[in-house]
């Protein structure tokens, strides 16, 4: 908990960041405390529930105030709905959804494709966090391959390491 306290304070004396912080310390001593049970539940309710609760604490990192944080709650829990831009629609479109749904002798609007184009990445995503082994749990063979492979990724790392960087938290 401590940690995660200094961690806020580190990125700023705001009380968004003290409260995001905060809340991310009592989200990691709730998991350690329950723990076991967690570990019960389905993994895509485990994937689902970890995405939320990121998101939802992000906007508050992100918020000017804690006052536009709660604007920002009203506008995603308030009972006239979620609103989704059709520009970010737009970024998700599956190019030949609506032609492979035409050809099955479904027609689509233009919206409902970008939508259902949108919902098929997120389903996506989601299965390809769920579903294989993670890297956590994973074993590794270390081989000459293997290797190779991890040198010439810390050399290109090294060498990309020569451009200008502007400090992550200029001007913060």
């Amino acid at each position: 908990m401590i940690v995660f306290l200094v961690s806020g304070l580190w990125h700023g004396a705001n009380m968004t960041f003290v409260l995001w912080g905060a809340l991310n310390g009592v989200a990691v001593c709730l998991w350690r405390a329950g723990a076991q049970k967690w570990k019960k539940l389905p993994v895509v309710f485990q994937v689902v529930l970890t995405q939320a609760l990121f998101f939802f604490l992000f906007g508050l990192f992100r918020a000017d105030s804690v006052a536009q944080f709660g604007q920002i709650c009203k506008g995603i829990f308030a009972p006239q709905g979620f609103h989704v831009t059709d520009a970010f629609l737009e970024t998700l479109r599956i190019p030949f959804l609506r032609t492979l749904l035409s050809g099955a002798g479904i027609a689509i609007t233009d919206h409902a494709n970008a939508v259902l184009s949108a919902a098929l990445c997120f389903l996506t995503a989601l299965l390809l966090c769920a579903v294989p082994v993670n890297n956590y749990n994973r074993q590794y063979r270390r081989t000459p391959l293997t290797l190779a492979g991890s040198l010439a990724l810390m050399l290109f790392c090294v060498l990309s390491m020569g451009s200008v960087s502007v400090f992550l938290y200029y001007n913060f």
